[in-house]
């Protein structure tokens, strides 16, 4: 077990991983480092809510899921983080390359996100075509109850198997 694995104590041959990191400050970029090591994994739940990520934290956490060929499950809580139209663009983009994801759940609750953050996650994860479960929470941000049928939309547009899709504003 290398030193970062210690310091998150999270065996990286295993397919799937809980991760409570609520309100600890991690290492965003440590983490993800390490959690590029886990290339088994198939299913990802992990709480990084209240840890101060903001743009860079997120941007820092999220390019380990460009080598996640086998994801197929993700739940990740980034509510209070601080989070912009900046960070989601790029967490966008790095989910586009799990090809094997089925099924995404995130909290963004209270971060500093708009309607164009929300649809730059809907462009940048249209390439995820086998998504099939989609569960987004925007509560308290700053996005109009409307932007809801855009949301929808984009995703019904790029996402073919998608049978459940919630979305909370």
């Amino acid at each position: 077990m290398s030193i970062l694995e210690e310091q998150f104590n999270f065996n990286c041959q295993s397919t799937n991983l809980r991760l409570n990191y609520w309100h600890q400050k991690v290492n965003p970029l440590a983490l993800s480092f390490t959690l590029q090591k886990c290339q088994q994994l198939v299913n990802l739940n992990i709480d990084l809510s209240r840890n101060m990520l903001g743009d860079e934290g997120l941007i820092n956490f999220s390019t380990f899921l460009e080598h996640m060929t086998n994801l197929q499950s993700i739940y990740v809580d980034l509510s209070f983080n601080s989070i912009t139209e900046v960070g989601m663009k790029n967490l966008a983009t790095n989910l586009s390359k799990c090809k094997s994801l089925r099924r995404v759940i995130i909290n963004f609750q209270y971060n500093g996100l708009n309607e164009a953050s929300i649809m730059a996650l809907a462009q940048g994860m249209k390439q995820c075509r086998n998504i099939n479960k989609i569960n987004l929470n925007f509560k308290n941000n700053r996005i109009r109850l409307d932007s809801h049928q855009k949301l929808s939309r984009e995703f019904q547009k790029y996402c073919k198997r998608l049978v459940c899709f919630k979305i909370s504003f």
